[in-house]
């Protein structure tokens, strides 16, 4: 993210010697472009969602979750981070902290309470396992790579 920002600041600063921006930009549109997600992700995304909507919800609900409560502890305190992904790598850590943390209520109440997934009928808050198919399975030759 960091240097497509550069590379964006370089092309539209007119100090710079003209090949310079030109060669900016361009790098600033490639790294744009592979930064970007495919449509086989796109796909996956779609199709996982509609798999198990509610997991789906449930993470969402988390990433924002750990985005409002990192916002609100950046913004109490005024730490700033040098590099983007430290600001990435605390969003993923306060969303497993909060994900563990619900499941271990969950597991204290169901504990407490003697019960367990048959009695009170709720769905655990975990991922359906995928195990993928082998391509020669599905008549798809495999790339070379």
């Amino acid at each position: 993210t960091w240097l497509i920002f550069l590379t964006f600041l370089f092309m539209l600063n007119p100090d710079f010697h003209i090949m310079v921006r030109i060669i900016s930009g361009i790098l600033c549109i490639s790294l744009f472009i592979g930064a970007s997600p495919s449509g086989v992700d796109f796909g996956n995304i779609f199709r996982t969602f509609s798999n198990d909507i509610f997991y789906s919800l449930y993470q969402i609900f988390l990433i924002i979750l750990s985005g409002i409560t990192l916002y609100l502890i950046f913004f109490f305190t005024e730490i700033v981070f040098i590099l983007d992904i430290f600001y990435y790598l605390s969003i993923a850590g306060l969303y497993w902290m909060f994900k563990l943390s619900f499941l271990g209520v969950d597991k204290l109440f169901r504990v407490s309470l003697h019960l367990n997934m048959s009695e009170l009928n709720i769905r655990n808050l975990t991922r359906r396992r995928y195990k993928p198919k082998k391509p020669y399975k599905l008549n798809i030759e495999e790339l070379p790579w």
